[in-house]
């Protein structure tokens, strides 16, 4: 789930393409966007992807096309 909020910018960005996910290094691929259409200062909506990788370790949920890349970082446990 993402929700992003803002008063200085617009968030027209298609955050399908703009969004990636890594788990233990390896890119996983988007399967879908579910949520609010680009533009406007407030968006939500649900990111899916495959596990087309490893499903333990280090996360990294990158988005760009803002002002500045945000990035969440959490770890899965295993290796």
């Amino acid at each position: 789930a993402i929700v992003l909020d803002t008063h200085t910018v617009d968030l027209g960005l298609d955050l399908a393409a703009a969004t990636t996910l890594e788990v233990g290094g390896t890119p996983w691929q988007l399967e879908a966007w579910d949520g609010g259409n680009p533009g406007g200062h407030h968006r939500e909506g649900e990111l899916t992807f495959s596990a087309t990788g490893p499903t333990d370790g280090t996360a990294v949920l990158t988005i760009t096309g803002l002002p500045e890349v945000v990035e969440a970082t959490w770890d899965l446990g295993g290796g």
